[in-house]
């Protein structure tokens, strides 16, 4: 019994223990299984890993091989820079090898010209040393030719003062100055300066006469006696004869008491009659002997021919008026008392 028991267990856990092994048999099948199934799910995670791997490889590749490219083209464009800036600077260093050429070529050319104006200003000085010695000599020859011309009119003039004709013409010259002087007086008084007329002798003794009127701005023209208005002649003609009185009592002592005037206020307006008459006033007025503008200084009476009075501011210059009328044949004075 106690064997039977004792085989019985041994049975038993044999049973149990091959149960057991079965049941571990496939536990390990299924462990195995399992294993297998992971393994694979293993390796699909390792080609998935790896896949990944390479894609993450590939993308990483793709991003350096832009990169690589983007700095390419920078590197191209660095390059195409750089090769235009070596461009330039080749082109900078020609220019300036010529600009050094033609700088020195100038300072070549500089030099002669400052040696070409040393000699210059050495020419220069000597020339000019030559001019002023020409100047002296013309200035001394012009002296000489001044001094001969003056030699010569002095000749001349005295050839023809002792000549046959020398010493009436020396006379006349005289008279004809001195008659345009004092004839000039009394036309600056009767043309308020603005008439002017000189007398000159000529080659053949022969009196010539040039008239000159003021122009506004202050300067003489000259004018043809014939182109002188009426009244501008009356007053050259009076005072020709007023100077010509002074002339014969300066140089011949004849001064007369007595002046007569025939209608000589002809074509003169009413201020050249005033004129007129202011100067006839003044020649009766009795001086010293020293009147310094006429000569007429012993001049007592002026007797005025007129064909009518028709200018009132006369009036007053004469001191009397004396008319003389006509009728049926017969003259008659009527004497102003």
């Amino acid at each position: 019994h106690s064997h039977y028991e004792l085989a019985s267990e041994v049975s038993g856990g044999l049973k149990r223990a091959l149960h057991l092994v079965e049941k571990t048999e496939a536990q390990y099948s299924t462990l195995q299984e399992v294993a297998a199934e992971k393994v694979d799910e293993q390796t699909k995670l390792e080609q998935e890993l790896d896949e990944m791997r390479l894609g993450l490889a590939e993308k990483s590749m793709a991003d350096k091989m832009k990169a690589a490219e983007l700095a390419l083209k920078s590197s191209r464009d660095d390059f195409a820079t750089l090769s235009n800036d070596l461009q330039k600077a080749e082109q900078a260093y020609r220019e300036a090898s010529v600009l050094e050429s033609t700088e020195n070529a100038a300072k070549t050319e500089i030099n002669s010209l400052e040696n070409d104006s040393i000699s210059s200003a050495a020419a220069y000085d000597a020339l000019a040393h030559d001019v002023r010695q020409m100047e002296d000599v013309i200035r001394q020859l012009g002296e000489d030719r001044a001094n001969a011309e003056q030699s010569s009119r002095t000749l001349v003039r005295l050839a023809e003062v002792f000549g046959p004709r020398g010493v009436q013409s020396f006379v006349l010259q005289n008279a004809v100055q001195a008659l345009s002087s004092f004839s000039q007086v009394y036309l600056d008084l009767l043309s308020d300066d603005t008439l002017k007329l000189e007398l000159a002798l000529d080659t053949g003794d022969r009196i010539s006469r040039t008239a000159y009127i003021r122009s506004p701005d202050g300067s003489w023209v000259d004018r043809p006696l014939s182109s002188l208005s009426g009244g501008q002649w009356r007053r050259c003609s009076l005072a020709l004869s007023l100077g010509f009185t002074d002339l014969v009592a300066n140089q011949r002592n004849i001064r007369s008491s007595l002046l007569v005037l025939d209608e000589p206020l002809t074509h003169l307006d009413a201020t050249g009659r005033a004129q007129v008459g202011k100067i006839l006033r003044r020649l009766l007025q009795k001086t010293d002997g020293s009147d310094t503008e006429t000569a007429n200084n012993k001049l007592t009476t002026i007797i005025m021919i007129l064909q009518d009075l028709a200018a009132e501011e006369l009036e007053e210059s004469f001191d009397s008026i004396d008319v003389v009328i006509r009728d049926d044949g017969i003259s008659r004075v009527v004497v102003d008392k």
